[in-house]
């Protein structure tokens, strides 16, 4: 080792060089540098409090949910945390130990969460704070407003289920002992819509009411009468009276006994008919009063005679000389109808070729009623007559060549005419848990011949229809539309829904998912058929239809046989 020198101050030596070492820090630097991600990756917590309350009293509103939705951004990635409560009673809630980064709150403080409230009988409400400026224990409100909902009422004819149109309907609800009413008329479908009721309302009272029929109420809740359009379906009772008429020779003016006589009510529908008595009076009992009706008239010593449209309560305060009905004798003019072959009703607007002793007459249609005359026939005239309309079959078989004597009865002089069906489309055989059986009669686990048919097999009254959409009813089960449809039996897993009208339009009737049964209500009270809902089904048919998938119509069957029907396989 060398020997360590001392250092002397000396007038020869003025110049000399101090070197001084400096110290070195850079390892501290990258120290930092290498803590630096775990410094921003410290999470911090603080508690988050929002406020509900009611945007009209600004009360408190307890038990509402809110959800909570932040970004919980990290040097690794971001998620999207959602957290949800519920208000307590002075309407807060608190979300506590919300968890964010340092990272976040440095190079994200502009981030956005989304705050959703909502309750029962509120309206949601929604806002958009910066994260990072929601402080400790400082509410954010939202403010919601009642919910409140739009409802359609429905007024129908409790005897025919139609609708009743312009029908006065009074709604009036209650909300902690104050009401609000309001008013409507319903429209041509019966259905009256009411808007911004109050969904929590304490009490709904609507009464519906029209000239002509008995006035009918609900008393319930909104939530009750949310759940379907049944619940807010008014039945109107109509109100009746007996229509009392007079039929006369117009010539003699002596009574006319004997007569049958038809009463219609809209569109041509017979309703019910009734005979004269030995002086030629008759009466029509419970028509309603506000329809419109006309009387028809027939004998077969008589032209048929039909009176002038009038409306049930101005035809009751006439006269009785205004009330007599005169029938015209028959001379050389006989009288025919044109008929729809399926439903046996008078058919207008029918083409009507007439040939008599082989020589053209030229062609009649016939008029509103179905009818149109040939004058000037004797006895032993040969008459023939070819019938026609556009989607109708032509019926040039029924009056051939026929002499006159044997086309003496109303019934001989019928020309029924069938219309042409439209093809169902994509239709598929019926197969086990896949068909429906459609009958003319009602459904049971017997055979009554003529009364009840028994599930499972077809007979001339029913049939069974597989899967596909079928635009008419005649194309789908013409057997039960013959004979006035009054049953459907569907297997598990078929669905079918019938509409109202072809190329299914208008209302939707039924739409149901089997196992089930349905029988027309028109013979509930029958004695031979009332426990079908209850009995205990032989022939191995109670595992396949037990009692709880078994249930009347609503409304009369006969009239849904008009409609078309989907029949839809799981």
């Amino acid at each position: 080792m060398k020997a360590k020198k001392d250092f002397t101050y000396s007038e020869d030596k003025k110049e000399y060089v101090i070197k001084i070492k400096k110290r070195k820090y850079w390892w501290l630097l990258l120290f930092l540098i290498l803590l630096l991600p775990l410094i921003l990756l410290i999470r911090i917590n603080k508690d988050v409090v929002f406020k509900t309350i009611d945007i009209v009293s600004e009360a408190s509103l307890a038990d509402a949910n809110v959800q909570f939705t932040y970004m919980d951004r990290r040097l690794s990635g971001i998620d999207t945390l959602d957290k949800n409560g519920r208000t307590n009673e002075d309407g807060v809630v608190v979300f506590e130990d919300v968890k964010y980064t340092l990272f976040a709150l440095l190079f994200y403080a502009k981030d956005q969460s989304e705050v959703v409230a909502s309750g029962g009988c509120f309206m949601g409400d929604s806002i958009m704070p910066l994260f990072h400026k929601l402080k400790h224990k400082k509410e954010e409100v939202l403010k919601l407003s009642a919910r409140s909902e739009s409802y359609d009422f429905r007024a129908i004819d409790e005897l025919d289920n139609q609708p009743i149109p312009d029908a006065d309907l009074k709604v009036s609800v209650t909300i902690s002992g104050s009401d609000m009413n309001m008013e409507g008329k319903t429209d041509p479908h019966g259905i009256s819509l009411f808007n911004n009721i109050l969904f929590c309302s304490d009490k709904i009272r609507v009464i519906a009411s029209k000239y002509g029929y008995e006035n009918d109420t609900i008393i319930s809740d909104v939530k009750n009468i949310s759940l379907d359009l049944n619940r807010r379906t008014l039945y109107l009772k109509p109100k009746t009276d007996m229509v009392s008429f007079i039929v006369k020779d117009l010539y003699s003016k002596q009574s006319v006994p004997n007569a049958i006589a038809y009463l219609i009510i809209k569109s041509d529908t017979i309703k019910t008919t009734t005979n004269t008595n030995g002086v030629g009076k008759g009466a029509f009992e419970e028509v309603h009063v506000v329809k419109t009706m006309m009387i028809k008239v027939k004998h077969y010593a008589y032209h048929d005679t039909l009176t002038a449209n009038f409306k049930v309560s101005d035809y009751l305060k006439l006269s009785e000389e205004k009330r007599t009905i005169y029938l015209r004798p028959k001379s050389k003019n006989y009288v025919f109808t044109n008929i729809d072959a399926t439903t046996k009703k008078p058919l207008s607007g029918v083409k009507n070729e007439v040939y008599v002793n082989n020589e053209s007459q030229g062609s009649q249609y016939s008029n509103s009623s179905g009818t149109f005359v040939i004058p000037g026939l004797i006895a032993n005239d040969i008459v023939r007559i070819i019938s026609s309309k556009p989607e109708f079959n032509k019926n040039d078989y029924t009056i051939k060549n026929k002499k006159v004597n044997k086309l003496s009865s109303d019934a001989s002089r019928q020309i029924p005419i069938g219309k042409i069906p439209p093809k169902p489309q994509n239709v598929e055989p019926p197969r086990k848990n896949c068909r429906a059986h459609f009958s003319g009669t009602l459904l049971s686990d017997v055979a009554i011949t003529g009364h009840m048919s028994k599930i499972y097999v077809a007979d001339k009254y029913g049939e069974y229809v597989g899967e596909g959409e079928y635009p008419n009813n005649l194309s789908a089960f013409p057997k039960a539309v013959k004979y006035t449809f009054d049953g459907i039996a569907v297997d598990k897993g078929t669905r079918i829904i019938l509409y109202s009208e072809p190329n299914f339009k208008g209302k939707v009737l039924l739409d149901i998912k089997g196992p089930a049964i349905i029988n027309n209500s028109k013979w509930k009270t029958e004695r031979r058929i009332k426990n079908f809902t209850t009995k205990t089904f032989g022939s191995g048919l109670q595992g396949s239809f037990p009692s709880s998938c078994r249930t009347w119509s609503k409304g009369n069957m006969n009239d849904w046989s008009k409609g078309s029907i989907k029949v839809i396989c799981e």
